[in-house]
């Protein structure tokens, strides 16, 4: 099984206790696992949720399988969720709607690929890369960043990464 991210292990706490996750691209549910045992509920979302049946018996983790990539709406209205958890995964045309999700004072955490990892593995097509500094940006105009690396990582195997978490206070987000 699939080790869990050290940036979901180190930020997993940021997020508000009593409310809904959205694991999105949650692949085997390495994460709604660990997640689900620190006692949040969660919605695992994926376009083949049979990589996670084990979990469909746990209560308070959801699954759902959905193509993310279709162009259709996703399937949650705004402010459903008090987390959302993506790793490993980049669809820029969800971006702006994934952050919609996010109910005031929920929490981001993200982490993928950037330029650079084509060295290491894949992907290494560009299009599944993101550009140096991209991440920070497509998230900061929006939301308060609590930390965001961009580098080489040795997570069983070398990957260059962007990570990023981030909370939206609304309160805090205005600008003048």
């Amino acid at each position: 099984m699939a080790q869990i991210s050290e940036w979901v292990r180190r930020y997993y706490s940021q997020i508000p206790k009593n409310g809904l996750i959205l694991d999105l691209a949650g692949g085997t549910g390495r994460h709604a696992r660990f997640l689900s045992k620190k006692g949040f509920k969660l919605v695992l979302v994926d376009n083949q949720i049979a990589k996670a049946r084990d979990l469909q018996n746990v209560e308070g983790v959801k699954l759902i399988e959905y193509d993310l990539e279709d162009g259709n709406p996703l399937p949650f209205p705004a402010g459903s969720f008090q987390g959302i958890v993506v790793t490993n995964y980049l669809y820029r045309p969800i971006f702006p709607k994934l952050l919609c999700l996010l109910d005031d004072g929920g929490v981001l955490i993200y982490e993928t690929f950037a330029l650079g990892h084509e060295k290491y593995g894949r992907p290494t097509n560009p299009d599944y890369l993101l550009k140096s500094g991209e991440l920070i940006n497509l998230v900061s105009p929006q939301m308060r960043v609590i930390a965001y690396e961009e580098r080489l990582i040795a997570r069983p195997a070398k990957a260059y990464v962007q990570r990023i978490v981030a909370d939206k206070n609304l309160q805090n987000s205005i600008r003048q």
